[in-house]
């Protein structure tokens, strides 16, 4: 084998710390990102689609705070679409989340979440869900930044601590200098900051999510009224707000996932969320003409994203979301006497008036489109 040059030697030896200082410089900024709270608003236009109910112009906003992300990650996030009607701010859906979740390995999560939820269109007040679950997690590939990082990582892992402080020697950063050996530890060998990085900068992540969890539901909906002529109904287009008992259910969900990154800027993730029943499989139910079934208690709620990169702290995304509710909020005939007799909770003192559906019932589809920027604070 030919003896290398010298001047070939030193430029193997020279992109060798080149790439050292990069792995260093990698391994720093990822463990900085683990010790600070990130911050990001999101501001955006919403339209609304849940016949025969339709809003294109709600105004999206939404706030999140994250830490970490691996072994463990710490989430808070505030998110509302709002519209002005008749010169006053109208909520027609929010949403406050707060999550926490654990790696147990690299491919096993758990986690735990507190969640209120409301959306006029599907009659929600309010609805709470608490609950904990497992999630696993497979990743496949690397973006082009990621496959950088692997090459620079690399090359660190197979110096030794002496040859490294050697090829850093000049650096002023005493961080890196008092904890050099831990830091490539760290991003070596399956490390956290390691494992942090190669899920960052995966091109592709499978998951499937199991999760019991309890709910509370305080349904509210519109109702129309009838008025009462000379004996007569005659149908009116004047409604009332008629707030129904509140509902509560032991249920189980499971989460399939899909998150794909063709590019370093740009991000597409999917989801669909099985919300099946576990204590009461099949509830009571009433049909048109008003007689008693039974019908399964679960929900659809499929979700599509996509994400643009379009700075440092800025992101672009547009969402799809779709909401199914096989068993949505109704009243009962117990709920329509009590409403028709004046008593308590009646539409009106005015008797004039009744309710006109005996078995009114709230949507059971809600489809939306958010498109919206967020920026990093």
């Amino acid at each position: 084998t030919p003896t290398p040059s010298p001047d070939a030697t030193k430029e193997r030896e020279a992109k060798a710390k080149g790439l050292i200082r990069a792995a260093v410089k990698y391994i720093k900024e990822e463990w900085q990102s683990q010790q600070r709270t990130e911050a990001t608003a999101s501001f955006g236009l919403r339209g609304d689609d849940a016949p025969p109910y339709r809003s294109l112009y709600n105004i999206a906003t939404e706030f999140e705070l994250q830490r970490g992300s691996y072994p463990s990650e710490m989430k808070v996030k505030s998110a509302a679409a709002v519209q002005f009607e008749d010169g006053a701010v109208k909520e027609d859906v929010t949403t406050i989340l707060v999550n926490y979740g654990r790696y147990l390995n690299r491919w096993l999560q758990t986690y735990a979440f507190v969640e209120r939820f409301s959306d006029t269109y599907m009659s929600i007040r309010q609805r709470y869900e608490a609950g904990f679950g497992v999630m696993f997690n497979v990743s496949s590939g690397a973006t082009p930044t990621g496959d950088k990082r692997t090459r620079a990582l690399q090359a660190l892992c197979e110096t030794d601590v002496k040859t490294l402080a050697e090829s850093i020697k000049r650096t002023d950063d005493e961080v890196i200098n008092n904890a050099l050996a831990t830091l490539r530890d760290a991003g070596c060998g399956g490390g956290d900051i390691d494992e942090a990085m190669r899920r960052r900068h995966s091109r592709v992540d499978f998951g499937l999510a199991l999760s019991p969890f309890w709910e509370l539901e305080h349904p509210e909906m519109a109702v129309y009224l009838d008025q009462l002529k000379d004996n007569v109904l005659v149908p009116t287009d004047k409604t009332t707000t008629v707030s129904l008992a509140g509902d509560h259910q032991l249920r189980v969900a499971i989460r399939p996932s899909i998150r794909y990154r063709p590019h370093d800027a740009l991000t597409l993730y999917t989801e669909a969320y099985f919300k099946l029943p576990i204590e009461h499989w099949s509830r009571e139910w009433f049909d048109a003409e008003g007689a008693k079934i039974r019908r399964v208690d679960w929900r659809f709620e499929p979700m599509i994203k996509a994400e643009l990169k379009v700075g440092d702290k800025t992101v672009v995304s547009v969402l799809w979301q779709w909401r199914y509710d096989a068993r949505p909020p109704q009243l009962s005939p117990d709920d329509f006497e009590r409403l028709n007799a004046g008593g308590p909770g009646s539409p009106t003192k005015n008797p004039q008036y009744i309710v006109r559906n005996p078995t009114a019932t709230a949507k059971d589809k809600h489809e939306t489109l958010v498109l919206k920027v967020a920026f990093g604070l």
